[in-house]
């Protein structure tokens, strides 16, 4: 399965992480450096396999001990309609 930024939504660096507007909610986001560098991996579009490797490259984190949270946070950024997945 592959993860995309849902098309209503548009980011922005803010502080050390990103913001994210819902523009059909008009719900703001806020992403940490780890969600900042998980949304990036997103945004050409990503199977989870990606998005795990990108946060391994930047953190000090094993793939098995982030791949949870990782997939615990796309769950949650699609309930809030900010990724959607495609095949």
């Amino acid at each position: 399965m592959n993860y995309r930024p849902f098309s209503n939504c548009v980011a922005c660096d803010y502080a050390d992480g990103i913001a994210v507007l819902n523009l059909q909610t008009n719900i703001y986001y806020s992403l940490d450096p780890v969600g900042a560098t998980v949304w990036a991996a997103l945004v050409p579009g990503a199977d989870i396999a990606t998005i795990v490797a990108a946060v391994t490259e930047e953190f000090d984190v094993t793939a098995e001990v982030c791949k949870p949270d990782i997939e615990s946070l796309l769950s949650d950024m699609a309930t809030q309609n900010l990724v959607e997945t495609f095949p």
